[in-house]
């Protein structure tokens, strides 16, 4: 975030405080994935909004045991009071000329309420328009004992969220493909092309990589080809083709390639996730290598 902030010029502060009975040393039990996600999604957005001035982070640990409440606010462009009640909800912006001028499709808060919902918090907005906002979320999460937590890595390890890498060159199908995903419990990375989703396989640790097919530059099938020449897991991860081509002989070209499965766009939540199911399993035999054309 401290890239972005410099890039506009603006000034990113971060800070903690304890207050009652809070212990800032102490471990709490917590889904550190949903909330990176969505701590990350309001200081992307804070920084998105705002032209000049700061944006600010603070978590506040009390006044009960495992009581948290993160805090991000920002100089930005503000709220209306009219619009505030509708944020949360899918595919709500404040304004189109917002859509226009910053992109997206208005998914990220609908995301984070539900993922906040999830964990048991709360998250709300506090704004003026053109004088900035504040939004913050409250969680009250469980206090766990040193030996505990100490004794719990291996299981920990074991229910991570899978890693998904989504590649797709239009912003809204990224969106929404984003969307689903964390909402089903993936960690989602996002390449706009082959060429990113290749530099992607090659430095990530990837369980699973979603592509689209038809990409300008390096397409989906020449992305595949060069992820499959990749040495070690990295080159072994599975590739689900994403594209309208769905005659017989066009899944047949994307498996030549090296993809193990295919989805038809326009995507259906219930077949996207059951592919991704699918490529998550265990398999006994390695992934598809690369064919002919």
């Amino acid at each position: 975030m401290a890239p972005a902030a410099q890039a506009k010029g603006l000034v990113l502060s971060a800070r903690v405080e304890t207050v009652g009975d809070g212990d800032e040393a102490a471990l709490l039990a917590l889904d550190e994935t949903r909330l990176r996600q969505v701590l990350l999604n309001l200081l992307t957005n804070a920084l998105k909004f705002t032209a000049q001035g700061q944006v600010d982070a603070r978590l506040t640990i009390g006044p009960g045991p495992g009581d948290l409440r993160f805090e991000v606010s920002d100089t930005g462009i503000g709220i209306a009071p009219e619009v505030q009640t509708r944020l949360f909800q899918r595919f709500s912006q404040a304004d189109s000329s917002i859509s226009r001028c910053y992109g997206g499709a208005g998914l990220g808060l609908a995301i984070s309420k539900a993922l906040v919902n999830r964990m048991g918090g709360e998250i709300d907005v506090a704004s003026t328009s053109g004088e900035g906002s504040r939004f913050w979320v409250t969680l009250s999460a469980q206090v766990v004992a040193a030996a505990v937590a100490e004794a719990e890595p291996a299981q920990l390890e074991a229910r991570r969220p899978a890693r998904v890498l989504l590649v797709d060159d239009h912003p809204m199908n990224r969106e929404l493909g984003h969307a689903l995903l964390t909402l089903a419990g993936c960690e989602v990375s996002t390449a706009d092309d082959g060429v990113q989703a290749l530099a992607a396989a090659r430095l990530g640790d990837f369980d699973l990589i979603l592509m689209d097919v038809h990409m300008p530059g390096m397409d989906g099938l020449a992305a595949a080809r060069a992820i499959r020449g990749l040495p070690g897991p990295r080159g072994a991860v599975p590739i689900v083709a994403l594209s309208a081509d769905a005659l017989p002989e066009q899944i047949v070209r994307c498996r030549q390639a090296g993809m193990n499965d295919h989805v038809a766009k326009p995507i259906r939540r219930e077949e996207l996730l059951a592919a991704v199911s699918r490529a998550l399993e265990p398999e006994e035999t390695a992934p598809a290598r690369a064919g002919g054309a």
